[in-house]
């Protein structure tokens, strides 16, 4: 399970990437949600949250440690057994961040379509949101068992609200859920 961790550590980057990269400014021109200011049953789709950037600088992120990864792999320091050379590593980096963010995206729409406004909680699913999406885009390139499915989840559910609090004292996140 210690090398599942590990595997997760992409979607952990991909989920917090985009609040400190609207913290810090970077890529502005990309601060533009996703769902283009629309709307379904007079109600945002995703919401104003969800930007182009968020997704660029998610995927840029998940990418990056997937090919860290990759390095310590390659050189015998830390193992990953479901994964073998760079393509693989460079793609399952990508479907990290793309996954999670989906997963992310579509808990907005839903939190949207039952009036939830947005930075307001949507327990349990705020804390798994991204973990269902990277497990689903991932399951093309991994073979997901079980446990594992079980085991990540509540690595999410458990490490999301400790990641938010410290993002909030540190002033990265408005909220701390």
């Amino acid at each position: 399970m210690l090398n599942l961790f590990y595997l997760l550590f992409p979607v952990f980057a991909a989920n917090m990437a985009p609040q400190v990269a609207s913290r810090l400014g970077i890529l502005p021109r990309l601060d533009r949600p996703i769902d283009f200011g629309k709307s379904i049953f007079s109600k945002r789709i995703f919401g104003q949250n969800k930007t182009f950037r968020g997704f660029a600088i998610g995927i840029f992120f998940a990418v990056i440690v997937s090919f860290l990864q990759y390095i310590l792999d390659a050189n015998r320091i830390i193992e990953i057994e479901k994964l073998s050379g760079l393509g693989e590593f460079l793609t399952f980096g990508f479907l990290s961040g793309f996954g999670g963010l989906a997963g992310d995206s579509i808990e907005s729409f839903f939190k949207r379509q039952v009036g939830i406004k947005e930075g307001k909680p949507f327990i349990p699913f705020d804390q798994i949101d991204y973990i269902l999406g990277f497990l689903f885009f991932t399951s093309f390139i991994v073979n997901w068992g079980w446990k594992e499915i079980i085991f990540a989840l509540l690595c999410g559910a458990l490490l999301n609200p400790i990641v938010n609090f410290l993002a909030y004292l540190f002033k990265i996140k408005k909220t701390y859920w």
